[in-house]
């Protein structure tokens, strides 16, 4: 994706902890997505939502139940960095809300890595109490009737704050936040793998983009080249995970337990996920040919650079045309 969020920066700046705070006064009110925003401040949020480039970023799974609504904003904050934030609306009822940070600029990843640690946990356990559950990269919440997930993004510059009204919540945590609206079917649990496997994959995509080529060879007495090989290994671990996924996926389809729809829906996830995996390869040899070029080698110049990423932009294509096969079906699921 060579999208660029400043492109689409709203008018006026927001403190990221600010909104999450907003937002847990917000949920489970009578309050409209107009007023919601007006909450915020009209001028700190730029609807996104339609904006065909961010697509990749921005898919949040299947379709909403009926009755629900979602909307996608981007946001800034002037001392950490730009983000992404997404409400869903239950008739005139805000009932979920996250909010991805990404903390751009040097040392992006040991930024954001301390920023969960150090401000972003601590602003939940004040707002929401103890954690339930900690692990390294992610703390689960439960107070004031919302269920709360504070996240690193593994490998990335991001963190994500994500909070939902217990109403709405299923029992336990997903893999990409909480399992929202009601408990889920297997398939669904599925589905959410892949969904925080391509948040994690944008995201990556993202802080490479974001550099300028001539950050990819390194400056004597001034600085040091990127480190692209750790790119690479998160992509590689990215695949790793895929594999797993896909795995997963075809087990279950192969059971025997699930119904004729059930084994469709998987069939398209499977293949959504094959070729979302084909795109995280492509940008994984990028990573490589770049490490390389940083370590002094010229093999990989401009042209060839460009060449790879017109072909990653058609493997993009590829899975977000799936996606959208992948939501019809999960809407005749729910019949």
């Amino acid at each position: 994706m060579r999208a660029d969020l400043k492109d689409y920066d709203a008018p006026s700046p927001l403190s990221y902890p600010s909104l999450i705070e907003t937002a847990l006064s917000s949920l489970a009110q009578p309050l409209s997505l107009d007023g919601f925003v007006s909450k915020v401040g009209s001028r700190a949020l730029s609807d996104v939502s339609e904006v065909e480039v961010l697509q990749p970023v921005i898919w949040a799974g299947p379709e909403l139940p009926p009755g629900f609504s979602e909307r996608f904003f981007q946001f800034r904050d002037e001392q950490l960095g730009r983000g992404l934030l997404d409400v869903a609306f239950h008739h005139s009822t805000l009932v979920n809300f996250r909010a991805q940070l990404f903390l751009g600029g040097w040392f992006g990843r040991s930024r954001a890595r301390r920023y969960f640690a150090t401000a972003l946990v601590p602003l939940y356990q004040r707002l929401l109490g103890p954690a339930i559950q900690r692990e390294a990269d992610v703390a689960y919440f439960k107070g004031r009737s919302v269920v709360g997930v504070a996240r690193y993004i593994r490998g990335t510059e991001a963190v994500s704050a994500h909070l939902t009204h217990e109403k709405f919540a299923g029992s336990a945590p997903g893999p990409s936040g909480v399992k929202i609206w009601r408990a889920v079917l297997p398939a669904e649990e599925l589905a959410l793998s892949v969904n925080d496997l391509l948040t994690r994959f944008v995201a990556i995509q993202r802080e490479m983009a974001n550099l300028p080529w001539w950050r990819h060879l390194p400056v004597p007495g001034l600085f040091r080249a990127i480190d692209f090989s750790e790119h690479e290994r998160s992509l590689v671990a990215l695949l790793s995970e895929m594999g797993d996924v896909r795995n997963r996926i075809s087990q279950l389809r192969d059971s025997g337990t699930i119904s004729t729809r059930e084994a469709e829906f998987l069939d398209a996830l499977h293949a959504y996920a094959s070729a979302l995996q084909q795109a995280v390869e492509a940008l994984r040899e990028i990573s490589r040919k770049l490490h390389l070029r940083s370590q002094g080698s010229a093999s990989y110049d401009w042209a060839s650079y460009k060449e790879d990423h017109t072909e990653l932009a058609a493997l993009e294509r590829n899975y977000i045309s799936l996606g959208g096969h992948l939501n019809v079906l999960f809407a005749a699921l729910k019949q």
